[in-house]
């Protein structure tokens, strides 16, 4: 009789080990009960999956779900969180240092947070060791893993950017091959008895549809189905702070801590946060059945309300799409900046927005086009179409290619709503092979070859303005030589040209020249006879030194309105301009240049006629200011003798004399006569 049973008991027991099951008993505070009569641990993993100032929401999300599961008497030790923690103490949270909030001027919700694995440590292999259990997997971190078993409920909470088939960490993603195929092993290890997983994502509908089977004792719901985003929440506040929350997150979170939980069942909480994220659709996966348990056998039975996170109607100012909340706080900045620096500093990052954007369409486009060989409306249907997906292994595949050879889409949100291009090509084609080397040989002409011709390309062309640089340097150096007669002030301005094409010839205006003009057969006929023709100067000015001649275009005239000139090589044939020399007169009349004369000539003026123009705009100056004074008395008198004729004409008894002027009194038939 003992014999029976004990193996009555062994086999009830292994079947309670073998098979998840649903708890059909309570305690007297509501808690379930196993088939035993032993209550029911939860154990909870909450994760914020993102980092950087713009994804405030996500970590503001993961910390208030800690504190609703603590208030509702979920142990502490039972809950693990992963947060990357560069919110809080983060430099632009100045205003604000060392809190968090999930809803404007609400509790600070970073207070007293227990974070188990932080920066670098929040990572998609920690995720799923944390899952399974492993430890001795864990990367970084507290080490800290599920300790749940099969008489267990487990609730997930996971919060970040996402899309078509995969969610985002900090430096890499997790696809929903991953994710499945971590759910099922944590059903082969007898982890939990029930499971729930409330996602937050972009397009999250697509992690679940499709591929979480109905038969692991798993409930999924997600903030989106598979093709949209999900929303913000609390963006438009007083508090100059990114979005607090995201909208399906700051449903179930301020449901939950008004609620008695033991009253109320995931499908209420399902239809009523289905209700208030009106922005995108609310969607439920896997076993359905679990929808009929009560939220506190997952989020905590305790009776509690939590002061500041009341429930409201959504105000539709305070939801931004997620993807555009960077852009739209941005612009928000813009529109309340008060400085001509602060404005130009986010007008950059708004344009560098729209430039990434402009880029990634560019780059699935011609993916397409590469890939699809069939009319433009095949090619238009998996650019604009978001297809179910179904073929989780290729996605996967093309993913880990898609982040090996071009990008890490991580790092890369604007990259982030494309995916969904690399699920239709997989849906097209079946072979992930062939997209990769699609993409492969698209990055090369796309990325690679850029940045090739972007710096090795420019520092040939640089090398070669250099050269010749020199070479007029040079020419320049023989030709001071050669015409040591020249004012040492034109030497000086132009030596200093051809020393600045030296050092910067990338700023300096004549180290590229076109190349020199041919002459014809009667140019060069008439340049002759010019050099045979008996110079008005001494015969040094044909001759150097040395006594060889000098070629016309190394001859600087005395009397010539070019200051300083280039052999024809390197000077390309210019339209002359009518301008005076700078003779002695004008010299004393207007003055020395000044310093500053000097550089406005070096910067605007002609290179080959730098030393006039200088003493040409002080002429003009002083010329214009005369003509300005003249033109002021010639009005000052005008005014005065009309005041006078007025006066006269107001006086009494005058008469006008029809054959006289008013001006000059002169008779009309002299004047006739005279004109």
């Amino acid at each position: 009789m003992l014999l029976k049973l004990v193996l009555t008991f062994a086999v009830l027991g292994f079947l309670a080990e073998a098979t998840p099951h649903k708890h059909l008993h309570r305690g007297r505070k509501g808690k379930p009960l196993d088939m035993f009569g032993n209550e029911a641990s939860i154990h909870a993993v909450l994760v914020a999956g993102s980092n950087g100032w713009f994804n405030y929401r996500h970590q503001a999300d993961v910390a208030h779900a800690y504190h609703t599961l603590i208030a509702h008497g979920v142990p502490r030790e039972n809950i693990i969180t992963m947060m990357y923690d560069d919110i809080a103490n983060n430099e632009a949270n100045r205003k604000y240092k060392g809190k968090l909030f999930n809803k404007p001027h609400g509790p600070d919700v970073y207070q007293n947070i227990s974070i188990d694995y932080k920066g670098e440590a929040v990572t998609p292999q920690n995720f799923v060791a944390v899952l399974l259990g492993a430890s001795a997997s864990t990367n970084g971190g507290s080490g800290r893993v599920l300790k749940s078993d099969s008489n267990d409920n487990v609730f997930i909470y996971f919060t970040d950017h996402g899309a078509t088939g995969l969610i985002s960490f900090p430096e890499a993603t997790m696809t929903a091959q991953t994710l499945n195929n971590a759910l099922k092993r944590m059903n082969q290890k007898r982890k939990y008895g029930k499971l729930v997983f409330y996602l937050e994502a972009c397009e999250s509908g697509s992690m679940f549809e499709n591929i979480l089977p109905t038969d692991l004792n798993i409930y999924a719901i997600t903030a989106s189905n598979g093709h949209e985003s999900s929303w913000g929440y609390y963006c438009d506040t007083d508090m100059g702070l990114p979005c607090l929350g995201d909208l399906f997150s700051i449903a179930w979170m301020e449901d939950s801590d008004v609620e008695d939980l033991t009253g109320e069942t995931l499908e209420k909480q399902f239809e009523l946060v289905k209700k208030r994220t009106d922005k995108s659709h609310v969607q439920h996966f896997g076993d359905l059945s679990i929808a009929q348990e009560p939220v506190s056998d997952f989020q905590g039975s305790k009776k509690v309300y939590t002061v500041g996170f009341e429930n409201r109607e959504v105000n539709p100012r305070d939801a931004w799409p997620s993807r555009d909340i960077q852009l739209n706080y941005l612009k928000r900045e813009l529109e309340n900046a008060n400085e001509a620096g602060e404005e130009r500093e986010l007008q950059r990052q708004i344009n560098a927005i729209y430039a990434s954007r402009k880029q990634m369409k560019t780059l699935f486009t011609r993916l397409v086009d590469e890939l699809v060989e069939g009319d433009f409306e095949e090619r238009r249907d998996i650019l604009k179409t978001h297809r179910k997906l179904t073929q989780f292994k290729c996605h996967n595949a093309v993913v880990r290619g898609f982040e090996n050879v071009c990008m890490k889409l991580a790092s890369n949100e604007d990259a982030l709503r494309w995916v969904y291009v690399l699920a239709n090509l997989c849906e097209e084609f079946e072979d992930p092979e062939k997209i990769i080397d699609g993409i492969a040989a698209l990055t090369m002409i796309e990325m690679v070859l850029p940045v090739f011709f972007a710096s090795f390309i420019p520092a040939l062309l640089l090398c070669g303005k250099k050269k010749a640089a020199q070479q007029n340097l040079q020419a320049q150096t023989r030709f001071d030589a050669t015409n040591s007669s020249l004012d040492p002030l034109k030497q000086r301005t132009s030596r200093r040209i051809a020393e600045a094409s030296v050092s910067q010839p990338c700023q300096a205006r004549e180290t590229f020249q076109p190349p020199p003009v041919q002459s014809t057969p009667l140019q060069e006929s008439i340049q002759q006879q010019l050099l045979q023709q008996p110079s008005p100067q001494k015969a040094s000015s044909h001759e150097n030194k040395t006594g060889s001649k000098v070629s016309l275009a190394q001859r600087a005239p005395q009397n010539s309105h070019h200051s300083v000139l280039k052999p024809k090589a390197q000077v390309p044939e210019r339209v002359p301009v009518k301008r005076k020399a700078a003779n002695a007169s004008e010299v004393e009349r207007l003055g020395p240049i000044s310093a500053r004369d000097d550089e406005k000539t070096l910067e605007e003026g002609d290179p080959d006629r730098v030393f006039p123009l200088a003493y040409v705009l002080k002429d003009f100056k002083l010329r214009s200011k005369e003509r300005t004074t003249d033109q002021s008395k010639k009005l000052v008198g005008i005014e005065e003798k009309m005041k006078t004729t007025r006066e006269r004409h107001k006086s009494p008894g005058f008469k006008p004399d029809r054959t006289q002027s008013n001006s000059d009194k002169e008779p009309y038939e002299e004047r006739v006569t005279r004109g």
